[in-house]
């Protein structure tokens, strides 16, 4: 997974660098980035869009990451709380279009 982050200040000398943050062999999709910019959260699975994963937690910019799920369902979009001390994300069950 590769994630361009651009802070407010000086202009940095190469503001085209890309920083490696994972490297996982499958597929680490839906990043979000904590309030405070300390922590990354993302979806790690099989797909790059919609399939199983599990929500995965590290800290920035060389922590461990640390798996949160351990269900493998069909989850979207992690997100931080305005405090940063939550992750919310969606999850989709098949067949249940929109209940």
């Amino acid at each position: 997974m590769f994630l361009y982050l651009r802070r407010n200040g000086p202009a940095r000398t190469d503001p085209g660098k890309w920083e490696q943050l994972t490297s996982f062999t499958d597929s680490a999709v839906y990043p979000a980035l904590s309030p405070d910019g300390r922590m990354l959260a993302f979806l790690r699975g099989s797909d790059t869009f919609l399939g199983p994963a599990d929500v995965y937690v590290k800290m920035l910019p060389n922590g461990d990451p640390v798996q949160l799920t351990r269900d493998k369902g069909l989850k979207l979009s992690p997100v931080f709380s305005p405090d940063g001390s939550r992750i919310a994300y969606g999850q989709w069950t098949p067949g249940t279009r929109g209940k």
